[in-house]
């Protein structure tokens, strides 16, 4: 373990491989095989650790965890359910243990049988509040249904009013429920309580949703202190907001492509006021795409992977450094200071004819590119995807192509659409992989259609008509209400009037892309 937390990996696996000689049942030297195995990338060798590990441990729950985990990494999703299943089974009159099981299920993003896991753990022990809190969190986070969340936090507030974690989801509730002058007051309550920078950070985010944008940006900040966000940090001085000519300042991206994409839109302001050299360090994917956008920026990718000042030491001097994400906090205090702008943005011109070439070889009417799986497990997939089957009023309209912008495999979705209901919907993978080729694909589309995700960020920083639609519970970059988004003219929001209900929407949008046609 002393090798290993040295970073010297290979002289690790050859302790461990020596303690299981000495100990061929020693679990935990197995399961730290596994992890070295996983960081190695080497899935099929942690596969075989982690089953002996919990061969030789079966009652545990982060073997278990870890195994799971493994077997979706290799595309073995439903042996990781068996055994998540057998696991439960074998210990269902433990609370402790079905309770390790529905947190593995929420890391997995299978919310049902992580709502199911909760339900059986209060069958057992209705008075545990913990369990009823978590149950809250599955029906507000991962079913969008703030009803019944509020209904489980109260009931957990009911039989342990002392429970912090409880009386914060209800304020969190409350505010995506519309009762946001209330849950501003229960935050207001809770700025004595231990976690007081949380408080304050999810309350900037109710005021950014509901277009309160002067007093939400300045807590904004925050994030780096919530549990939920990856830290970043560079050893040069923080810039403080003041005009820096002739220096060079490090704006460095965070949070998802999304965002970087959404903050990006301050840059011309920040030149403006600095009057710096701007060095953007960026997400490696939008490297092209934001070194032929903004021609005066010093652009670096990079992969999630580096965190440190090497990919920059070789560039330039830097003098100050911020987050991309703090820009909005100078250039976009209020709705009159967003641009009107017509795409900050730009593809390549030669690739954008090259997809206008081929989209017109489809024959004549609109191109259409739609979306329909956004996010990640921690990220609400469940809540801000829509199933390909449920598009079919909008996918069965006469005289449009469609076309997939899916940035996960869709394949087999894309060949059940066409076996059972004769819909074609293409779908040029080199134009996923690669973000650019992408931006000049959305460029070529006479429109898009998608679930919240960084297709929305790209079309509407590309200019470009949007139509998104947006569900009951949307984030806060989508706001609370309304049909604009203050950060893309070009964008369009059709929101989920009822949880779990996208019937309505979808028809409506069918409507409108019939009346759109020319």
């Amino acid at each position: 373990m002393a090798e290993l937390a040295a970073n010297e990996i290979d002289s690790a696996l050859r302790w461990l491989e020596q303690a299981i000689d000495h100990d061929p049942e020693y679990a935990s030297a197995y399961a730290t095989l596994g992890d070295i195995y996983q960081r190695k990338n080497d899935l099929v060798e942690a596969d075989y650790c982690l089953r002996m590990a919990l061969r030789c441990s079966p009652d545990s729950s982060e073997i278990l965890h870890k195994l799971a985990r493994n077997c979706v990494a290799l595309g073995s999703r439903p042996e990781a359910l068996a055994l998540l299943e057998e696991a439960k089974n074998r210990h269902s009159g433990s609370g402790v243990f079905l309770s390790q099981i529905a947190l593995i299920y929420d890391d997995l993003d299978e919310i049902d049988l992580a709502i199911r896991a909760w339900e059986e753990v209060i069958a057992l022990n209705p008075l545990d509040a913990s369990a009823h809190n978590n149950l809250g969190l599955q029906w507000h986070y991962g079913k969008g249904d703030v009803n019944k969340a509020s209904d489980c936090f109260m009931q957990a507030l009911e039989l342990n009013p002392c429970l912090t974690e409880a009386r914060f989801n209800l304020y969190q509730a409350k505010a995506d429920a519309g009762k946001v002058d209330e849950a501003l007051a229960g935050f207001e309550s809770m700025l004595a309580e231990p976690f007081r920078e949380e408080v304050m950070f999810h309350r900037s985010v109710v005021l950014l949703k509901n277009r309160r944008f002067g007093d939400g940006w300045r807590e904004y900040h925050l994030r780096w202190r919530y549990r939920g966000t990856q830290s970043r940090s560079f050893p040069f001085p923080a810039w403080d907001g003041q005009p820096c000519t002739g220096k060079t300042l490090l704006v460095y991206g965070e949070q998802g492509l999304g965002d970087e994409i959404m903050f990006s839109s301050c840059l011309k302001d920040l030149q403006d006021k600095t009057g710096a050299k701007i060095v953007l360090e960026c997400n490696i994917r939008l490297e092209n795409l934001f070194r032929r956008s903004f021609p005066d920026v010093l652009v670096i990718g990079r992969s999630r992977a580096q965190t440190g000042v090497d990919c920059l030491a070789d560039v330039a001097t830097i003098d100050f450094q911020t987050a991309i994400g703090d820009l909005p906090s100078i250039f976009r205090t209020e709705e009159a200071a967003f641009p009107n702008h017509r795409g900050y943005l730009e593809a390549d011109p030669k690739r954008v004819t090259f997809w206008k070439n081929r989209l017109a070889a489809l024959g004549d009417g609109p191109k259409i590119g739609i979306s329909w799986r956004g996010g990640q497990g921690t990220t609400r997939r469940e809540v801000r995807s829509i199933p390909l089957r449920e598009w079919l009023p909008i996918l069965a309209t006469k005289g449009m192509h469609f076309v997939s912008l899916q940035y996960t495999d869709c394949r087999q979705e894309l060949q059940t659409l066409e076996a059972q209901h004769g819909i074609v919907v293409h779908h040029w993978q080199e134009a996923i992989d690669d973000y650019d080729e992408t931006a000049a694909l959305v460029m070529a589309l006479d429109r898009v259609i998608t679930v919240c995700t960084s297709i929305v960020h790209l079309t509407g920083a590309l200019g470009r008509p949007a139509w998104v639609l947006v569900p009951r519970v949307p984030e806060w970059r989508y706001l609370a209400s309304g049909d604009t988004m203050p950060w893309y003219p070009s964008v369009r929001l059709f929101r989920q009037p009822r949880h779990g209900d996208w019937t309505p929407v979808l028809r409506h949008v069918a409507q409108r892309l019939v009346s759109a046609m020319p």
